[in-house]
């Protein structure tokens, strides 16, 4: 259980479209950091390639971000990419006492809190957006990411943002409940006859907010 900032960092890459003309497109890429206690995005890049730099470079703005608030024990989880397996990768981690945490298969649940800030990063704050160089991406994705991090109220965090919870500690309350925990409250436990039959809501996965 999360009860503190930089306990836990979750990453990874996503892809954002570069258009060139009507029907031709090409790609370029943003490794994401995120403090999974307050939501923070404390370090991101944007990049051409897939090279583990990109990463890289995500990773030490996240370590200067916080350089001074990195004082007990940090895990950094991400998915077994070969940037996040590198030797580069790794040893960067290591060498600021950082341990090393990996999912186990290709399973999306398994690194869920990154599949999550990818998709509000793309559906949400650049919902619309339309871009046909990098350097648009990346000055937009400036602004973005600032108004996520100190604007935008999650229901995660009890509807406060992450610069207010960024010297937070213990538990924080959700708006939100996953809908396996909403149907195991006693009261809906009653109205369910069995697993299956939940009127047609899947209990896997879903949950409410962001």
């Amino acid at each position: 259980m999360l009860t503190r900032p930089n306990q836990l960092w979750v990453s990874d890459i996503t892809y954002i479209t570069l258009w060139k003309s009507e029907d031709e497109y090409s790609f370029c890429y943003l490794s994401i950091i995120m403090d999974d206690y307050n939501k923070e995005i404390v370090g991101y890049a944007v990049h051409d390639t897939l090279e583990t730099a990109g990463c890289l470079e995500a990773l030490d703005m996240a370590l200067d971000t916080t350089a001074h608030r990195r004082t007990q024990k940090l895990i950094h989880h991400s998915d077994r990419g070969t940037q996040y397996a590198s030797a580069a990768y790794v040893t960067r981690l290591k060498s600021n006492g950082i341990e090393v945490s990996m999912t186990e298969n290709g399973d999306p649940k398994e690194n869920a809190a990154s599949e999550r800030v990818n998709s509000t990063v793309k559906n949400e704050l650049l919902h619309g957006e339309r871009f046909t160089t990098i350097r648009q991406v990346r000055e937009t994705l400036a602004r973005r990411i600032k108004f996520y991090n100190e604007e935008r109220p999650h229901m995660s965090l009890n509807m406060c943002t992450p610069l207010e919870c960024r010297n937070m500690t213990g538990v924080i309350e959700k708006k939100w409940k996953r809908m396996r925990e909403k149907y195991l409250e006693p009261e809906n436990m009653e109205r369910v006859e069995s697993p299956t039959q939940t009127n047609g809501l899947s209990l896997q996965g879903q949950e409410y907010g962001g």
